[in-house]
């Protein structure tokens, strides 16, 4: 075992030495076979010495006393364990727990068979070793047994946690990317909402803009209506009668303020309306022009102006 160790030393010291060579990096398992045959020399020295201790601590034989001896056994359990305690320490560990107990159970065991293998040469050829050494090197199977099922035990445990963090985190990246795509749709929604309402404000105002250029057109054409109507009576009276097609009222009016100029008619039909509408209130347009000698176009307008007149007094 000791020259296992220096042998190891050996073969790292020129690498952690000397500068990497040139080429390709050198693979692990090309070392491979320097490792098996020191294993092997070790195994046979090993194994003389832990049959020794065994046969001295009276090991018993299997089949009577020309039966299989258990002597072998020490060998097998002890060297087994720290090796497979180094191989789970250093090249295949599931997890933290079962590495660091592979650590130091590996070098527990390796002392422990240094101090058995150590004191079967302290005994006397032919000779009983002392009860001490007889319970020590009976016992070390059973506690190789329970350092074998710790380990066992902790590296089955370590990959059900690992197991179980790699199925955490690939449902933590699955709700992520659900949360994202959730996110994204509503950054889409929350954009086409906000497209749509700025469609529907310019579909309103460009709406309140026709709506106000044709209240404003009829308002024009409703004074060209009344301004036609006065030029026409004028043109009546300037022939001597009323025009064709006129109602009698309009003809009425017209004898009524014969003698008076249109300008002077139109005053005092604004006045009377003035009138009317500050005792009426509520008074039709039709109505107001009935009551005035006018036509109906101008009782409306005339109604019109008279509320905007009101208003902006009021204001």
């Amino acid at each position: 075992m000791d020259g296992m160790g220096k042998h190891e030393m050996d073969d790292r010291a020129p690498t952690a030495s000397l500068p990497a060579p040139a080429g390709p990096p050198v693979k692990h398992r090309d070392h491979l076979w320097v490792l098996a045959v020191i294993a092997v020399c070790v195994l046979i020295e090993v194994w003389a010495s832990w049959i020794e201790i065994g046969s001295m601590s009276g090991f018993p034989r299997i089949g009577g006393a020309h039966g299989v001896s258990t002597d072998w056994t020490l060998a097998v359990t002890t060297e087994a364990y720290w090796a497979y305690a180094l191989y789970a320490w250093l090249a295949a560990s599931p997890g933290p727990r079962s590495r660091s107990f592979a650590k130091w159970s590996a070098g527990a065991v390796f002392c422990l068979s240094l101090v058995g293998q150590g004191a079967a040469h302290l005994v006397p050829p032919g000779s009983r070793p002392s009860p001490v050494l007889v319970v020590f090197v009976s016992s070390l199977p059973v506690l190789v047994l329970a350092l074998i099922a710790i380990l066992i035990h902790l590296r089955q445990a370590d990959r059900e946690a690992a197991e179980a963090l790699a199925r955490a985190a690939e449902r933590s990246a699955r709700e992520a990317a659900e949360l994202r795509a959730e996110a994204d749709e509503r950054t889409a929604l929350r954009a086409a909402l906000e497209t749509a309402r700025e469609a529907h404000g310019a579909d309103v105002r460009a709406l309140r803009e026709e709506l106000g250029a044709a209240l404003a057109a009829r308002e024009t054409a409703e004074q060209d209506a009344a301004r036609a109507e006065a030029k026409a009576a004028s043109l009546a009276r300037k022939l001597g009668g009323p025009a064709s097609g006129k109602p009698a009222r309009a003809a009425a009016h017209a004898g009524a303020g014969a003698g008076r100029t249109q300008l002077e008619i139109a005053r005092d039909a604004r006045l009377k309306a003035d009138e009317i509408l500050a005792a009426q209130p509520d008074i039709s347009g039709a109505a107001l022009a009935e009551a005035c000698g006018m036509k109906e176009r101008w009782g409306q307008a005339h109604k019109k102006q008279w509320a905007e007149r009101a208003l902006g007094q009021t204001g």
